[in-house]
């Protein structure tokens, strides 16, 4: 019965306050996901219909709790999970310390299989702001996301927006990137662990407007790290997938890696995640053991899901503290730091760049890599890559494929790379 636990949901009562609210929330989350996304994806299927869409309010760890109990959960029951991409500015979107969404909604599909992802994308910022969106802004903002894991765009944008040829480019630049990056596997080290419950356990609903911050410290800082923690790793050329507490559960430990969904994540990074289900903790203490890495930011776990497994989690803590393969650091700013003590860069640049993000994908024998700029200036930056091979450079917007420079130190190859404001280029690698 609720009742008598209520308060606990709006008051700090004591010790049991967590607890209650852990298990409101994921019964909120689990109610969710059946009744509204679970029963339209059942439709779907009954009736031969692949479902989608989006969430309301996506960027925000705050917002996933407030609307949706468990966002990750929900994006699992659709068949191409989706998002709502309203703005044009890939410079801004670069730089916003909130969730990138492209990211997360890509991560759960490599995660459940789901062979497409898709957004919604417009200029809908701009236009109610009366700013102008260029068409090197449009062209950047689908490179943006393609980069970040999307493969299908479900364009918002006017016919009234492009001139002359411009549509033409445009549908060919999206459908060159579909084909290039649609299919096979997405490489990637590094995993961001998706900390809904700690969140669960200090949120407090008000009367507040949505966009209003959550109420407390602790509640700030797991929301606003999350984001922060996000763009700093892809700031620095460290691509990674959000996994989940299911993603863990489902994976194997294969030679010190966290293997689930043909991915193979050697390090894990778990961002202000306090609470953890304990069987949950159980795996990645084995992933540890194992050499495979974990770096925490703000703590190791020190919660479970009851009283029970509270006891389980801190004595799982105290082992891992004592091992070399856990770091433990309290600012966003040394992640990146901590990650690169355990993982070799899969692409690194030879002078800082946080707007140029990558993306690599193994498919038919070849490794794909799309680099893009999402700077509204020219970048130039010589870029090394975790590959060997003579590379050509596919370019989606002129459909040009040319071979290009590069040089060879060890097993990596390092190429000159010049992008134009906005511009993104696919680095194609065959083993054959």
């Amino acid at each position: 019965d609720i009742l008598p636990e209520l308060p606990h949901l709006f008051v700090d009562c004591g010790e049991g306050t967590a607890y209650t609210r852990l298990h409101f929330w994921k019964a909120v989350a689990e109610l969710i996901e059946e009744n509204f996304y679970g029963q339209i994806q059942d439709w779907c299927r009954a009736n031969g219909i692949a479902s989608s869409g989006h969430a309301l309010c996506e960027e925000h760890l705050f917002w996933h709790a407030a609307f949706e109990g468990d966002l990750y959960r929900d994006l699992r029951r659709m068949d191409v999970p989706g998002i709502d991409m309203l703005s044009s500015n890939p410079t801004a979107l670069a730089r916003a310390n909130h969730i990138p969404v492209p990211k997360f909604v890509s991560s759960v599909a490599h995660m459940s299989g789901s062979r497409l992802c898709m957004s919604e994308t417009s200029s809908f910022s701009q236009h109610i702001s009366k700013l102008p969106c260029s068409f090197q802004q449009r062209i950047g903002t689908i490179n943006w996301q393609y980069v970040l894991g999307l493969t299908c765009v479900t364009s918002y944008y006017r016919l009234d927006e492009f001139k002359g040829d411009e549509l033409k480019t445009f549908n060919e630049h999206i459908g060159r990137l579909g084909v290039m990056l649609t299919g096979g596997k997405h490489v990637a080290d590094i995993a961001v662990f998706y900390p809904i419950q700690s969140f669960w356990g200090v949120y407090t609903p008000t009367s507040d407007i949505a966009y209003s911050p959550p109420h407390g410290d602790q509640a700030q800082r797991i929301n606003n790290d999350f984001g922060a923690v996000s763009l700093e790793l892809l700031a620095n050329q460290r691509d990674f997938d959000y996994i989940d507490d299911q993603t863990i559960l489902e994976s194997r430990i294969d030679n010190a890696s966290l293997s689930v969904a043909g991915e193979n994540f050697r390090c894990v990074v778990l961002p202000n995640a306090w609470v953890m289900p304990a069987e949950v903790y159980r795996k990645l203490e084995e992933f540890a053991n194992s050499g495979g890495a974990i770096v925490a930011l703000g703590g190791l776990p020190d919660t479970g899901m009851s009283r029970d497994e509270t006891s389980q989690i801190r004595a799982i803590s105290d082992r891992l503290c004592k091992s070399n393969r856990v770091a433990v650091v309290q600012k966003v700013a040394d992640v990146v730091d901590a990650v690169s003590r355990f993982v070799d860069p899969d692409v690194s640049l030879d002078a800082p760049c946080r707007e140029l993000f990558y993306l690599h994908r193994k498919r038919d024998g070849k490794d794909i890599y799309f680099v893009c700029n999402s700077l509204d200036a020219s970048v130039q930056r010589e870029v090394t890559f975790r590959c060997i091979g003579k590379p050509r450079l596919w370019h989606p917007t002129t459909g040009e494929i040319r071979y290009i420079d590069s040089h060879t130190e060890g097993d990596r190859t390092v190429i000159k790379v010049d992008l134009k404001a906005h511009e993104g280029v696919l680095i194609v690698f065959a083993s054959f």
